[in-house]
Parts: C-alpha cells; structure tokens; sequence
C-alpha cells in the first residue's frame, strides 16, 4: 500500500521530470532530426516528406514538453509558491519549490528551442539546395 504524502509535498520523481524533461526533449529532437534527414536523403526521399516528418516530430516534442512544464507548475502551486529561502529542517521544501519552478523555467526556455528548431524546415530543403 502507498503511503500517501501531505497535500504539500510532491513526489521527487514528478520533480525531476518537470527540471529535466526540457533539456532531454530537445536533446533527442536534434539527434532524431538529423539522423531522420541523413537517413532519408541517402535514401532518396523527397524534402516535402522529410519535412512533414520533422514536423511531426517536433509537435510531439513540444507537447511532451508542455507536459512537463504543467506538471512543474502544478507542483509549483502545491507547495505554496515557496521561495527557495527555507532552512532548518524543512529544507528539502526549499529546494522541493526551487525545483519546480526551476522546472518551469527550463521548460518555457527548451520549448522556445524546439519550436525554433522547427523554423528551418519550413524554408530549406533537408537534402541540401537552397531556399
């Protein structure tokens, strides 16, 4: 049987899930878009599918990136809005309220870079050319 936290507390796992989901998303969206590209180029597809694809891809990840930016903000909102200043024995609250606001944070900055990521498609081809 679980044991059920005060309504105060969150999980650390939902935590860490809001501070690195970010960073992580991002990550794999560069390395999957561009062995997506050097795959279907070598392979002779055409850019409009290649891009289509990159797309996809992208959407997927800024929506699991908004996932983890609710998920931070809501244990954010939990917590009462600490400020991170706590000490003594309810210091674990303080970096508790760090983390998931630092979650939000990093998760608004690497959803700007997703969808960033996304922008060249749109106007170059993935196999080389020009606009």
């Amino acid at each position: 049987m679980k044991t059920k936290l005060p309504p105060h507390i969150v999980r650390p796992t939902l935590l860490w899930f809001g501070f690195l989901t970010g960073p992580i998303i991002w990550s794999l969206l560069l390395f999957v878009d561009y062995g997506t590209e050097a795959m279907a180029c070598n392979a002779g597809v055409r850019s409009g599918v290649i891009a289509l694809w990159l797309h996809v891809i992208t959407i997927i990840a800024a929506l699991i990136t908004i996932a983890a930016i609710a998920v931070s903000w809501r244990s954010w909102q939990t917590m009462g809005k600490g400020d991170g200043t706590e000490s003594g024995p309810d210091v674990a609250g303080g970096r508790a309220s760090f983390m998931a606001l630092g979650g939000v944070i990093i998760g608004i900055l690497f959803l700007f870079f997703i969808l960033v990521s996304d922008i060249a498609p749109f106007y170059l081809s993935a196999c080389g050319g020009g606009i």
